[in-house]
């Protein structure tokens, strides 16, 4: 719920009625058909040093983070992923989730691969974890890391990038 009141009380952020119809109170109300791309909410509790697969050792500092994705399989079954506890590392991210606590999810129903797109906007105002999520593709980064949650808030450009194909998902 932290982030369903960081997007309530965001200065300068209107979020209209065709947005607001698309923000869950529950995974099970996320569409099924849905695909797109997302931005995962994540905070690491403590300053942490984690093997992240061929990038190496990684030392994270405590705070939050924001994680750009896509999920042309569809969101439902991507967040599911995400959300599950015992799993083999694939991805960058299964290195994380072990570590990091998931706090929100906001995706971006559409039928294409928009997360280059919307790394590169998060990349404008939040500091590259370098390489991290981007082996397939030519971004610094599809992780970003923003400090104390204050700073997730006051950086409203992310807020600009929700609209009507927005599903936010606060956990």
């Amino acid at each position: 719920m932290l982030l369903a009141n960081w997007l309530k009380k965001a200065k300068n952020c209107m979020i209209n009625d065709q947005i607001k119809k698309y923000i869950v109170k529950s995974f099970d109300n996320i569409p099924t058909e849905i695909k797109g791309s997302y931005l995962l909410f994540l905070n690491c509790p403590s300053k942490t040093k984690i093997q992240v697969g061929k990038l190496g050792n990684i030392l994270f500092s405590p705070g939050y983070y924001i994680y750009v994705g896509s999920a042309m399989g569809g969101i439902k079954k991507r967040l599911k992923a995400h959300l599950k506890i015992e799993k083999r590392a694939h991805f960058h991210l299964d290195y994380l989730l072990p570590h990091f606590s998931i706090i929100g999810f906001i995706a971006f129903g559409n039928q294409f691969r928009e997360e280059c797109i919307l790394a590169s906007k998060i990349a404008s105002f939040g500091e590259a974890v370098n390489g991290f999520g981007s082996t397939d593709c030519k971004c610094i980064s599809h992780l970003f890391f923003f400090g104390k949650k204050r700073d997730i808030l006051n950086s409203r450009p992310w807020i600009s990038l929700l609209d009507a194909t927005s599903i936010f998902v606060a956990l």
